[in-house]
């Protein structure tokens, strides 16, 4: 048995090391920002001179919103596989071990299911992206089912975490419906992987960024592995929610695209 709850948020909460972790995550985030505005700036080169200020500022944002998606999209799941993961593992909430027995499974499909209300609130309340076209969002969000099967390949073999199987055969299948059950045509098959693999630079930065501050929060164990990696996987999300938006709204991201 791990922390408790309270533990838990004290272990997170605690000063200094959340904030050295914050420090962290806001580099790393500013790094990859950095990238996406050189790009932009490299691929401007096409244009003449007069109409380069305007696509850098357009391709600059619209990079960093649809690298937020992507984040945004990957960590609202894993919060609630990680809610999952402690009221079945630690016991942990008001539900007793007999109705988790019978309804679990249904409880999973929920959570996943509230995870993109959660993505919904995240990216229209918390940092509206208005940047981005329908298109590249719903491509972002079939590439952010890819980038957690990445993350759940490393809880499953390199982690030798088997804690989580039962939420991998569902998602897994969830994934699976996502083209069974709406992309029906060959032809809505093939433009919905044509989109996500436009998006395949992005997903790279995103999986490099979550690896450099988990292997630091790991290896100074802010990161807990005890009490569930997904857990710990989202509070690295979150950290990097809030350097997102430290940066969009401190002015980095105007200077960046001016």
């Amino acid at each position: 048995m791990g922390m408790t709850l309270q533990e838990l948020a004290q272990h997170y909460l605690g000063f200094p090391e959340a904030l050295w972790f914050m420090l962290v995550s806001a580099v790393v985030t500013a790094g990859s920002v950095l990238i996406l505005a050189g790009s932009a700036r490299i691929s401007a080169r096409e244009y003449v001179a007069e109409d380069r200020p305007y696509y850098i500022h357009d391709r600059v944002t619209n990079l960093f919103e649809r690298y937020t998606e992507l984040l945004f999209s990957g960590g609202s799941i894993l919060m609630f596989v990680g809610v999952y993961f402690l009221i079945d593992y630690f016991g942990i909430g008001i539900v007793s071990p007999e109705d988790w027995e019978e309804y679990g499974d249904f409880l999973l499909l929920l959570f996943i299911l509230l995870s993109v209300i959660f993505n919904n609130l995240l990216d229209h309340v918390f940092m509206p992206l208005r940047h981005i076209s329908d298109s590249q969002k719903s491509a972002l969000r079939l590439v952010g089912m890819v980038y957690m099967v990445v993350i759940f390949a490393y809880i499953k073999f390199i982690y030798e975490d088997n804690n989580y199987d039962r939420i991998i055969q569902y998602y897994l299948g969830l994934m699976i419906g996502r083209f069974v059950y709406f992309d029906t045509t060959w032809k809505g098959f093939a433009d919905a992987l044509k989109d996500a693999a436009k998006e395949l630079p992005i997903l790279c930065l995103c999986l490099a960024d979550i690896a450099l501050i988990s292997w630091y929060g790991f290896g100074t164990e802010y990161l807990l592995k005890a009490n569930g990696v997904a857990v710990s996987l989202f509070i690295a999300h979150i950290h990097l929610f809030l350097a997102l938006f430290i940066i969009r709204h401190c002015g980095l991201l105007k200077a960046l695209a001016r």
